[in-house]
């Protein structure tokens, strides 16, 4: 799996799902995956981080603050402007380390799969789940074929 897919499941609600309605030795596959999905994306943090350090930005908040303060400022300086043009260049740096950290391999450790009709019961229970005001079925598409061999497989013919 892909460090980018361990950030779309967070930001899917993967730490939303439910497993009320499992059987217990497939609801404990749940929490498993959970917590190896939260492992990894404890795991990518550290790595931004990282790329955050090798784009020589010491502050994230600090940066961001005065990046926006140059930006809205009509009536640079130049040296003001040098800075600009050095801030945009250490963002590109950080955005481009970042983006290539994301395409990286991550293993995810601990899990184990359930059959199909035990997937299916927990899709049904998450499939109308209301986040924030917003309604989401938390294990369709996109989700749905990220964790095919991760948590669920497929039915023997």
């Amino acid at each position: 799996m892909k460090k980018a897919d361990i950030i779309f499941l967070k930001r899917q609600g993967i730490d939303q799902v439910t497993n009320h309605t499992l059987p217990v030795e497939h609801a404990y596959k749940v929490v498993k995956l959970r917590r190896a999905i939260n492992d990894a994306y404890d795991a990518i943090l550290k790595d931004e981080d990282a790329c955050r350090e090798a784009a020589e930005i010491k502050d994230g908040h600090a940066f961001d603050k005065e990046l926006f303060e140059l930006r809205n400022n009509a009536a640079r300086t130049d040296e003001q402007e040098k800075r600009l043009n050095d801030m945009e260049a250490q963002l590109q740096r950080f955005i481009d380390l970042k983006e290539e950290m994301k395409k990286q391999d991550i293993a995810i450790e601990g899990t184990k799969t359930m059959p199909y009709d035990m997937w299916h019961k927990l899709q049904c229970e998450n499939a109308d789940k209301d986040l924030g005001g917003r309604k989401s079925d938390l294990l369709a598409g996109p989700v749905e074929d990220l964790l095919e061999g991760l948590l669920w497989e497929a039915p023997k013919d």
